[in-house]
């Protein structure tokens, strides 16, 4: 007869090599040999390095009568169930979704003089002003950049699409990795921690910061504006850089850019940078991506009509690029196509 398998709960023991460092505000970032770095609350913390062996009745029992707290094995349970599918309990499966990961601290401290410009006004009407110039410049010569990369992409029979797909995913990686500075940079003007950036295995960038610093709704904002800031400079910039010396370089970090301005950073919708700059500023709630949910119509109903028209906006911006695009130059939209297809897949690993 076999015999059933033991689960990490029933004797719930934390992995070795497990390191805890405390930041401000009750947080605590934890971090482990093979494993993706999280920052969590000391609450949390105290239950994982209480976990040494024990019986899940025993553990509580020690946590309660250690810090007078009145948990049940379920609530413990509970805590640690996620811990296991993050590979921080033994016997569980050690999984990671971060390739690569550094200690930011260096940076940040070289672009310090740049984090006084968060909260500032006139940094805000600034950005505002660029992102129109951005739009206005899109909507005047867009067609010359699909004319560039089009004719990059009939170079050579397999190559040509080949380096505008990887060109494509490489200009988006080095604006990702600004976007993701420019949240770190913020948090950091506030006082807070970044102990970790990042590259995942999907090849997305990541920023690991203690969110728990931004204690107004001011504060919060300029930590989500902190990534749009940084993509509104890195885009009109990149359309400098190509009107003044035009080439594969500046193309291919203004057409992900682009896209990404005109698809995805105005957003009002799921998780999106402006829908939580959205929710601090007017409470609105974000909106429901189309058919991410089964009562998404009741949501968009119940949405004010300024919001509804704003995504309605922005859903019409990515129907005319995609229109244009076909239009223009049928070979890109198969590309991106294609491009999107492998980052699905991609976001699978």
């Amino acid at each position: 007869m076999q015999s059933e398998s033991v689960s990490p709960l029933d004797n719930p023991l934390v992995r070795e090599g497990v390191e805890y460092q405390t930041l401000k505000e009750g947080a605590v970032y934890i971090t482990g040999p093979g494993l993706d770095a999280f920052i969590i609350d000391d609450g949390t913390a105290t239950v994982l390095q209480a976990c040494d062996g024990r019986s899940l009745h025993d553990l509580c029992e020690e946590i309660n009568s250690r810090y007078g707290w009145d948990l049940e094995e379920k609530d413990v349970q509970d805590i640690l169930k996620r811990w296991v599918t993050y590979g921080y309990l033994d016997g569980s499966e050690v999984k990671s979704r971060r390739m690569v990961k550094f200690d930011p601290a260096g940076l940040l401290r070289l672009l310090k003089p740049l984090q006084h410009l968060y909260g500032k006004r006139w940094v805000g009407i600034s950005a505002l002003l660029l992102a129109v110039t951005g739009f206005v410049l899109t909507f005047a010569i867009g067609s010359e950049i699909i004319a560039g990369i089009g004719d990059l992409a009939r170079l050579h029979l397999i190559g040509g699409p080949l380096i505008v797909i990887l060109g494509y995913y490489l200009g988006y990686s080095v604006t990702a990795f600004f976007h993701e500075l420019g949240h770190a940079l913020a948090i950091r003007r506030f006082d807070g921690e970044v102990p970790e950036i990042g590259i995942q295995r999907n090849f997305n960038f990541y920023v690991l910061s203690n969110r728990d610093i931004l204690l107004t709704p001011g504060d919060r904002i300029w930590y989500y504006a902190g990534g749009l800031l940084s993509d509104t400079v890195w885009w009109v910039g990149a359309w400098i850089w190509w009107i003044l010396a035009p080439g594969p370089v500046p193309l291919f970090l203004l057409l992900p850019q682009t896209v990404y301005f005109l698809v995805y950073a105005f957003a009002p919708s799921g998780s999106s940078d402006m829908a939580m700059i959205l929710r601090e500023a007017v409470s609105w709630k974000p909106l429901v991506r189309m058919r991410k949910a089964p009562d998404w119509r009741e949501r968009w109903k119940a949405a004010p009509f300024t919001q509804v028209a704003l995504e309605v906006t922005r859903l019409g911006l990515a129907l005319f690029l995609l229109v244009f695009t076909a239009v223009a130059d049928w070979l890109l939209l198969v590309l991106y196509v294609i491009y999107r297809i492998a980052r699905k897949g991609l976001n699978r690993l």
